[in-house]
Protein backbone atom coordinates (compact mmCIF):
# COMPACT_ATOMS: atom_id res chain seq x y z
CA UNK A 1 0.00 0.00 0.00
CA UNK A 2 1.53 3.58 -0.93
CA UNK A 3 1.07 6.15 1.85
CA UNK A 4 -0.03 9.98 0.36
CA UNK A 5 -0.03 13.23 2.41
CA UNK A 6 -3.58 13.96 0.80
CA UNK A 7 -5.72 13.68 3.42
CA UNK A 8 -8.22 10.57 2.68
CA UNK A 9 -6.39 9.23 0.75
CA UNK A 10 -5.21 6.79 3.17
CA UNK A 11 -8.93 5.54 3.78
CA UNK A 12 -9.60 4.93 -0.02
CA UNK A 13 -6.45 2.88 -0.13
CA UNK A 14 -7.91 1.16 3.33
CA UNK A 15 -10.86 0.34 1.76
CA UNK A 16 -9.24 -1.03 -1.45
CA UNK A 17 -7.27 -3.36 1.01
CA UNK A 18 -9.52 -4.98 2.99
CA UNK A 19 -11.34 -8.37 2.90
CA UNK A 20 -14.75 -8.30 1.32
CA UNK A 21 -17.42 -8.63 3.95
CA UNK A 22 -15.91 -9.94 7.42
CA UNK A 23 -19.54 -9.72 8.82
CA UNK A 24 -20.65 -12.70 6.76
CA UNK A 25 -20.18 -15.38 9.39
CA UNK A 26 -21.04 -13.05 11.81
CA UNK A 27 -24.80 -11.42 13.10
CA UNK A 28 -25.67 -8.26 11.88
CA UNK A 29 -25.34 -5.13 13.59
CA UNK A 30 -25.77 -1.39 13.06
CA UNK A 31 -23.26 0.63 16.10
CA UNK A 32 -23.79 -2.32 18.75
CA UNK A 33 -27.44 -2.48 18.14
CA UNK A 34 -28.32 -5.94 17.24
CA UNK A 35 -31.39 -6.43 14.86
CA UNK A 36 -32.49 -9.91 16.39
CA UNK A 37 -32.35 -8.65 19.92
CA UNK A 38 -34.21 -5.09 19.17
CA UNK A 39 -37.25 -5.73 21.17
CA UNK A 40 -35.20 -6.38 24.89
CA UNK A 41 -33.32 -2.45 24.94
CA UNK A 42 -34.69 -0.89 27.76
CA UNK A 43 -36.25 2.73 27.41
CA UNK A 44 -33.67 5.35 28.78
CA UNK A 45 -35.47 5.90 31.63
CA UNK A 46 -35.28 2.73 32.99
CA UNK A 47 -32.44 1.63 35.57
CA UNK A 48 -31.12 -1.41 33.40
CA UNK A 49 -30.54 1.41 30.75
CA UNK A 50 -27.38 3.36 32.85
CA UNK A 51 -24.50 1.82 30.50
CA UNK A 52 -26.19 0.52 27.72
CA UNK A 53 -27.94 0.90 24.22
CA UNK A 54 -31.32 1.82 25.25
CA UNK A 55 -34.71 3.53 23.72
CA UNK A 56 -35.00 7.25 23.76
CA UNK A 57 -38.46 7.54 22.48
CA UNK A 58 -40.34 6.92 19.14
CA UNK A 59 -42.60 8.41 16.73
CA UNK A 60 -45.30 7.65 13.93
CA UNK A 61 -47.19 3.78 14.46
CA UNK A 62 -47.79 0.90 11.71
CA UNK A 63 -45.60 0.97 9.11
CA UNK A 64 -44.53 4.71 9.52
CA UNK A 65 -43.04 3.74 13.28
CA UNK A 66 -39.90 5.36 14.27
CA UNK A 67 -37.83 4.47 17.32
CA UNK A 68 -34.99 7.07 18.98
CA UNK A 69 -31.80 4.89 19.91
CA UNK A 70 -29.35 6.52 22.62
CA UNK A 71 -25.99 4.73 22.59
CA UNK A 72 -24.10 4.63 25.37
CA UNK A 73 -21.96 4.72 27.71
CA UNK A 74 -20.79 7.25 24.65
CA UNK A 75 -21.61 7.18 21.52
CA UNK A 76 -18.22 7.64 18.16
CA UNK A 77 -17.59 11.17 18.17
CA UNK A 78 -17.80 11.30 14.27
CA UNK A 79 -22.13 10.59 15.28
CA UNK A 80 -24.09 13.61 15.58
CA UNK A 81 -27.14 12.48 16.23
CA UNK A 82 -28.75 9.27 18.00
CA UNK A 83 -29.97 5.72 15.90
CA UNK A 84 -33.34 6.17 14.12
CA UNK A 85 -34.82 2.68 13.44
CA UNK A 86 -37.82 2.37 11.29
CA UNK A 87 -39.90 -0.56 12.71
CA UNK A 88 -42.29 -2.93 10.79
CA UNK A 89 -45.46 -2.77 12.18
CA UNK A 90 -44.65 -6.45 13.27
CA UNK A 91 -41.77 -4.74 15.67
CA UNK A 92 -38.95 -5.93 13.31
CA UNK A 93 -36.62 -3.39 12.23
CA UNK A 94 -36.44 -2.44 8.83
CA UNK A 95 -33.60 0.37 8.65
CA UNK A 96 -31.24 2.20 10.54
CA UNK A 97 -30.23 6.05 10.45
CA UNK A 98 -27.52 8.17 11.66
CA UNK A 99 -26.23 11.60 10.94
CA UNK A 100 -22.55 11.71 10.56
CA UNK A 101 -20.48 14.94 11.22
CA UNK A 102 -19.92 15.64 7.07
CA UNK A 103 -16.44 16.60 6.13
CA UNK A 104 -14.46 16.69 9.62
CA UNK A 105 -15.82 12.87 10.38
CA UNK A 106 -16.28 11.37 7.38
CA UNK A 107 -13.05 9.43 7.13
CA UNK A 108 -13.32 8.45 10.95
CA UNK A 109 -17.29 6.68 9.80
CA UNK A 110 -15.86 5.38 6.52
CA UNK A 111 -12.35 3.65 8.93
CA UNK A 112 -15.34 2.17 11.52
CA UNK A 113 -17.71 1.15 8.17
CA UNK A 114 -14.94 -0.69 6.62
CA UNK A 115 -13.63 -2.84 9.58
CA UNK A 116 -17.23 -3.40 10.23
CA UNK A 117 -18.46 -4.62 7.15
CA UNK A 118 -15.13 -4.95 5.36
CA UNK A 119 -14.52 -3.54 1.34
CA UNK A 120 -17.40 -1.49 0.21
CA UNK A 121 -19.31 -3.03 -2.29
CA UNK A 122 -19.08 0.63 -4.55
CA UNK A 123 -17.08 3.33 -3.04
CA UNK A 124 -16.41 7.10 -4.82
CA UNK A 125 -15.64 10.40 -4.09
CA UNK A 126 -18.00 12.91 -5.21
CA UNK A 127 -17.27 16.51 -5.35
CA UNK A 128 -19.46 18.86 -3.32
CA UNK A 129 -20.39 22.80 -2.96
CA UNK A 130 -21.14 24.71 -0.63
CA UNK A 131 -23.50 28.46 -0.56
CA UNK A 132 -20.44 29.98 -1.00
CA UNK A 133 -18.98 28.35 -4.17
CA UNK A 134 -16.34 26.34 -1.94
CA UNK A 135 -15.41 23.05 -3.24
CA UNK A 136 -15.09 19.70 -0.99
CA UNK A 137 -14.84 16.31 -1.44
CA UNK A 138 -17.51 13.72 0.08
CA UNK A 139 -17.36 9.91 0.15
CA UNK A 140 -19.80 7.55 -1.26
CA UNK A 141 -19.44 4.09 -0.12
CA UNK A 142 -21.90 1.08 0.20
CA UNK A 143 -22.17 -2.44 0.93
CA UNK A 144 -24.58 -4.88 -0.16
CA UNK A 145 -23.90 -8.13 2.28
CA UNK A 146 -24.35 -11.81 1.27
CA UNK A 147 -27.01 -11.59 4.26
CA UNK A 148 -29.35 -9.12 2.04
CA UNK A 149 -28.42 -6.37 4.32
CA UNK A 150 -27.13 -3.06 2.93
CA UNK A 151 -25.33 -0.09 4.20
CA UNK A 152 -25.01 3.32 2.60
CA UNK A 153 -22.42 5.73 3.66
CA UNK A 154 -22.65 9.76 2.73
CA UNK A 155 -19.48 11.33 3.79
CA UNK A 156 -21.31 15.07 2.90
CA UNK A 157 -24.95 15.59 2.57
CA UNK A 158 -26.14 19.03 1.77
CA UNK A 159 -23.95 20.86 4.43
CA UNK A 160 -20.77 20.28 4.67
CA UNK A 161 -21.07 19.35 8.41
CA UNK A 162 -23.41 16.74 7.84
CA UNK A 163 -23.10 13.42 6.23
CA UNK A 164 -25.49 9.84 6.88
CA UNK A 165 -24.97 6.41 7.05
CA UNK A 166 -28.09 4.07 6.38
CA UNK A 167 -28.42 0.60 6.65
CA UNK A 168 -31.63 -1.20 5.18
CA UNK A 169 -32.55 -5.08 6.19
CA UNK A 170 -33.79 -7.41 4.18
CA UNK A 171 -37.64 -7.96 4.29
Amino acid sequence: MRWSSTPGLFALALAAAMPAHPADSKPFYFFNILPDRFAQYPSCDSPEAQDHICKTGESGEGAARVIFMELRPEKPTYLTSNIWVGVSPEGRPTWFYVRTGGLQAQYAALEYLQRTYGKPTHIERVAKQNAFGAQFQGIVANWTLPNGYSVDFEGIKDTVDEGEIKAVLPR
